[in-house]
């Protein structure tokens, strides 16, 4: 009696009686189906019976292989390869790729590359790096030099990666999230790829999220072309990373309130969108948005509690309201998470430094400067410091180290002014105040012959000279946010070229204060220019900067006391009386107006 057939069986059916009755191929469109539905179990449990069934034929080897990898059995893959493989891994790139791979997923970077023969092979003298895996292997090079602190072969596996794939994105992001390379030297990388016409797009978005350090019209051509419709543009103007590029230019300029609205409207549609969010939280600080960074923080708390980023957001909420000693628990928690967080660092140390806590800020710079040797603003912050706790010839050290990494930040210009200042050389403190506005206003983008390239960094507002005093050493309440958004963007840092100070009142943007074209976040550095010239007895010019600064920032006392003390100077007691009584309005316990006013009223 012949057996029943099953219900869900045809009639005619009959049940196989071995093994080649299977059809292989099949079984292999079985597996990419489950790899194509993400059902990663299911494609490891019939890849697995398709190598049986074949006889361990290297498709199918690779193909059980890989749906161990992506269902994160990293071992078994590697089992599966070491047995059935092991020759393929030795001649084949893509069995030796994947060996690589999983060693790295496992945090095994000697081995990972022991299985890529090495880093200190030469690129030109590999010749497995032919073909479309070349980017790739180049880039897991990379990654594992970069995991055993080999930082200069990191970085040239990752130059390599993009020579060879300009494509190779992964590449890329390391040496820029990384701050591997000086802004100059990111251009040039950025500058040489071999990208095909009809993806010239790509370098222009490359550069765009790179350091901001960059001629104004170099960069906003660039985000005008990455944005605009037509045959002159590339329509990429809703694209979440060109707004988040665009965000992280305007807050790099100091505009905050544009440069919040652009994030926040990136963030809306991608809540954890890796380069908007830091932009957002540096501009909340800047703008005292208070309740917005404890919603943010508690919503990226609750939803990533192990990223690094969600606990910096917390460190930057009780920052903003002055809690230092809960903001620096929260910063080195997250540089906990990840020790390459370079927002997390900066921050960290600028906790202590808004509490004067030299010791500990130092001690988190150094830390930074060494771990992003191609980021200026750990270098900048050491100078700060040393400034403010009057170590002037460490202070200078540091601050033209900084030049050197990148001369067009103008902050490290005005802190370098500063610093002359304080030595009482009045006319080369002036030329530096005047270099730091003519960069900040982009009248000075033809004094370098290589533009440094982009991250996203407002830089911290200026330290301010009061009159009658030397300068204060000055955190200034932006200090975080410049750490804040600089992250979230090897070899020995390059060195920048230095731009030559235009001589005062030579003509251009100098010779007509009221014209400057920028923003009142610099307004301390005009009225540190003004300072000098009134320290050098040039009362007239020094009051037209004056007259801008407080256009810049309408009703600052300090403003309306150096205006009255430079009348005072000049003869003029008149005019000197009545700024005083303006200063005091404001500032009515302010110490050294009111003793100035007794002068004048008794000299008038």
């Amino acid at each position: 009696m012949a057996p029943p057939t099953p219900a869900h069986a045809p009639a005619d059916a009959s049940p196989p009686t071995h093994a080649h009755a299977v059809s292989l191929p099949r079984m292999r469109a079985l597996v990419q189906d489950a790899l194509g539905k993400h059902m990663y179990a299911s494609a490891s449990f019939f890849a697995d019976k398709l190598l049986t069934l074949s006889g361990g034929a290297p498709a199918d080897v690779y193909l059980l292989a890989q749906a161990c990898f992506v269902s994160r059995d990293y071992r078994r893959a590697l089992a599966v390869l070491r047995l059935h493989a092991a020759a393929l891994v030795e001649s084949d790139a893509r069995f030796r790729y994947l060996a690589a791979r999983c060693h790295a997923e496992c945090g095994e970077w000697n081995e990972c590359l022991g299985v890529l023969r090495g880093a200190d092979l030469e690129a030109e003298a590999d010749a497995t790096l032919a073909g479309t895996l070349a980017g790739a292997t180049c880039t897991l090079r990379g990654r594992a030099c970069f995991a055993l602190d080999n930082r200069g072969r990191a970085v040239y596996w990752f130059r390599a990666a993009l020579d060879a794939d300009p494509f190779c994105y992964e590449a890329l992001d390391a040496l820029l999230a990384n701050h591997m390379l000086p802004a100059e030297e990111e251009q040039r990388v950025i500058a040489r790829l071999a990208v095909p016409p009809e993806h010239a797009w790509l370098p222009l978005l490359y550069g765009a999220m790179g350091k901001k350090h960059r001629p104004v019209g170099e960069m906003e051509s660039a985000l005008t072309a990455l944005s605009s419709p037509g045959p002159d543009g590339w329509n990429l103007g809703e694209n979440d990373d060109v707004v988040a590029c665009r965000a992280e230019w305007l807050c790099h300029c100091m505009e905050f309130p544009a440069a919040h609205q652009l994030a926040k409207k990136v963030v809306a549609r991608h809540p954890h969108h890796a380069r908007a969010l830091p932009v957002l939280l540096a501009c909340a600080v800047e703008l005292g948005k208070k309740h917005e960074l404890f919603l943010t923080a508690h919503a990226l708390v609750d939803a990533q509690p192990e990223s690094a980023l969600s606990w910096y957001a917390v460190g930057c909420y009780y920052t903003c309201v002055g809690h230092f000693d809960q903001a620096r628990r929260h910063l080195a928690r997250a540089t906990a998470i990840d020790t390459h967080s370079a927002a997390a660092w900066i921050g960290f140390g600028n906790a202590f430094a808004l509490q004067e806590e030299s010791d500990q800020a130092l001690a988190a710079y150094r830390t930074a400067a060494r771990l992003f040797p191609g980021l200026h603003l750990p270098l900048l912050y050491l100078g700060m410091e040393h400034g403010r706790t009057n170590h002037p010839s460490l202070a200078e050290q540091f601050l033209h180290q900084a030049k050197s990494i990148c001369a067009r930040d103008p902050l490290v210009w005005n802190e370098l002014g500063v610093l002359l200042f304080k030595q009482g050389d009045y006319e080369g403190a002036a030329e530096h105040f005047q270099q730091a506005l003519a960069i900040a206003s982009g009248a000075a983008e033809d004094v370098f012959t290589v533009p440094g390239a982009a991250g996203a960094t407002p830089p911290p507002p200026p330290m301010r000279v009061r009159p009658g005093t030397a300068p204060e050493s000055g955190p200034a309440s932006g200090r975080l946010a410049s750490g804040i958004a600089q992250l979230w963007d090897g070899t020995t840092p390059g060195t920048a070229a230095t731009p030559a100070a235009t001589p005062l009142g030579a003509g251009g943007w100098d010779s007509a204060p009221g014209r400057l074209n920028i923003g009142a976040a610099w307004e301390p550095t005009i009225s540190n220019l003004a300072h000098c010239l009134r320290k050098l007895r040039r009362y007239d010019e020094a009051l037209e900067w004056y007259t801008v600064a407080l256009a810049k920032r309408p009703k600052c006392a300090s403003t309306f006391a150096a205006i009255g003390f430079t009348h005072h100077l000049a003869g003029r007691l008149h005019a000197a009386v009545e700024h005083y009584h303006k200063c005091l309005a404001v500032r009515p316990d302010d110490a050294f107006t009111n003793d100035m006013l007794v002068h004048a009223l008794r000299d008038e």
